[in-house]
């Protein structure tokens, strides 16, 4: 049995991110490990032996830096513990643009960088990941992300409404992936407007949302704080999201290009066909047409394939018994939790 140590990144507040559970907690605390893995986290006692310490990313941990960093790093050394960084974004390319926020700092890139040279391998979510970061450490393992069967059922068959309800959810960080859209999603939500509705989750303030749509029929949703923490948020998903199909814009840029397939892993859990934008993040999973479509990222190939997904009840009920296959099936941890327990073994022993 593997003992591991895990150190989890928290928000201002304390809380942990939805990463810490996707990517960490859920699956190193899944039934099927209970006889592979013995795990401790950060807030609990170190324990005397451990075979193998992981880092969650620690960049935008509150008041932590590069001589914290070092001194985590030193600790772990003198105990001879295998180190293994974990992160699931590049946050080395993030926001490099000129005029765009400072966040990731220049230190936090540093001690993104200190972490990944000086660790005995990192777990990354992406092979596009993998490639950005092997100039740092040629010791990667690549575990993409899975969707944990246990906060979900099988979704029963969607029942038609007066209106096909097309959905979309994201953080802030996305709203550049939806405004890459708006016009062609403002052309058909006109063309459409007594027959279809959108709902934006999050995204953006309400007050954005409105001088984005207007009067079109756009709802705008924000999820209460109660259920912001992921495993809650599961929760609330499976109670409020009632879509006959979502969607997923992705903008390409070097910062998107690495990011992994997660919103298939959201929507697919929950029966809910997609439209996703055709690039790296999707390829490996959208068979366009049999799973899911794909859109190229221009105006009229989106507006074309949001209206022929309205139109298409048939083809929406077909996506949807494909896409629910393809996840409960193949991407939960029930079959998937494994990986994590193989990727430290590789990485011990490559070490």
């Amino acid at each position: 049995m593997q003992h591991i140590h895990v150190i989890r990144e928290r928000d201002a507040m304390g809380h942990l991110h939805s990463c810490s559970y996707i990517r960490l907690q859920q699956p190193l605390t899944h039934p099927t490990l209970a006889q592979d893995v013995s795990v401790t986290f950060e807030d609990e006692q170190e324990p005397d032996t451990i075979d193998a310490a992981i880092i969650e990313r620690l960049v935008f941990e509150q008041k932590f830096g590069m001589q914290d960093a070092l001194t985590m790093l030193a600790h772990f050394e003198k105990r001879d513990v295998p180190i293994i960084y974990t992160i699931d974004d590049n946050l080395l390319d993030l926001n490099r643009d000129p005029g765009i926020w400072h966040f990731p700092t220049e230190e936090q890139r540093a001690v993104l960088r200190l972490f990944a040279t000086r660790a005995s391998g990192i777990i990354v979510s992406t092979d596009e990941l993998a490639d950005r970061l092997s100039g740092l450490n040629n010791n990667i393992v690549v575990v993409p992300n899975q969707i944990d069967e246990r906060h979900f059922t099988q979704p029963p068959a969607r029942q038609a409404g007066d209106k096909v309800e097309i959905g979309y959810m994201g953080s802030a960080t996305h709203l550049q992936d939806v405004l890459m859209i708006l016009q062609p999603l403002r052309e058909f939500l006109y063309d459409n407007r007594d027959t279809v509705e959108l709902e934006l989750v999050g995204v953006a303030s309400a007050n954005h949302i409105q001088g984005m749509f207007g009067d079109l029929p756009v709802k705008h949703t924000l999820v209460p704080k109660a259920y912001a923490p992921y495993p809650k948020f599961a929760g609330w998903m499976l109670e409020n999201v009632q879509w006959d199909f979502a969607i997923a814009p992705l903008a390409r840029n070097s910062f998107s290009d690495c990011k992994s397939d997660l919103k298939i892993l959201d929507y697919g859990i929950l029966g809910i066909p997609g439209i996703f934008s055709d690039v790296p993040s999707y390829h490996s999973t959208i068979r366009h047409g049999e799973n899911g479509m794909l859109s190229a990222n221009e105006p009229q190939a989106w507006r074309d394939t949001l209206q022929t997904l309205t139109d298409d009840a048939c083809l929406r009920a077909k996506l949807s018994d494909a896409i629910s296959d393809e996840v409960w099936s193949n991407r939960t941890l029930a079959q998937q939790a494994k990986r994590w327990v193989e990727a430290v073994e590789t990485i011990i022993k490559a070490a």
